[in-house]
């Protein structure tokens, strides 16, 4: 789907794709100017460190989780009316809605430790750009977290969700270390 066909779905009354495929996007984006900034980079100094390569495939990653949630989610939808009658059946769709958003966060981190690698490298022109995907990739895990607490809430399996809040914890202990 094109960009400006995606925007035109998101802005509909369809639900699906929504916030955890805009933090996909959001991610997506960031991952993209982490890319531009380290190969611009490794053009300047004639050298690779790698991290353009790896904001690219993290990039893709990204494009790949906008579908991924718009399908959990839509799985979720189609339980949703039965939910009471099969509670096993919605207790698995949740915790798919929450897994999409999850990998989000989990990349979203990756993607910032690769913007930080490149600070010392980072020329004053292009430091805004590094420093926006930092913000974008912030902006996607925020967006994601929300996505997961929303299916963690009707979760009933309590060590399921004490596990992925200790993953988000550690993941925003880790980013705010770098």
């Amino acid at each position: 789907m094109k960009l400006n066909q995606f925007l035109e779905v998101l802005g509909s009354k369809k639900g699906a794709p929504g916030g955890g495929a805009a933090a996909a996007l959001t991610g997506a984006t960031g991952a993209a100017l982490v890319e531009m900034t380290a190969r611009l980079n490794d053009a300047r100094e004639k050298k690779s460190n790698g991290s353009a390569s790896k904001a690219a495939a993290l990039r893709r990653v990204f494009q790949k989780l906008i579908d991924q949630d718009a399908k959990a989610f839509l799985g979720i939808q189609k339980i949703y009316k039965i939910r009471k009658e099969k509670p096993a059946t919605w207790q698995s769709a949740l915790k798919k809605g929450a897994a999409v958003p999850m990998q989000i966060c989990e990349n979203c981190v990756k993607a910032s430790f690769l913007a930080h690698a490149e600070k010392n490298r980072t020329s004053r022109w292009l430091e805004s750009d590094r420093k926006e995907a930092l913000i974008l990739l912030q902006a996607a895990f925020d967006s994601a977290e929300l996505n997961v607490e929303v299916n963690l809430n009707e979760i009933t399996d309590s060590a399921f969700c004490v596990n992925t809040r200790k993953k988000i914890s550690q993941w925003k202990q880790q980013t705010q270390k770098s």
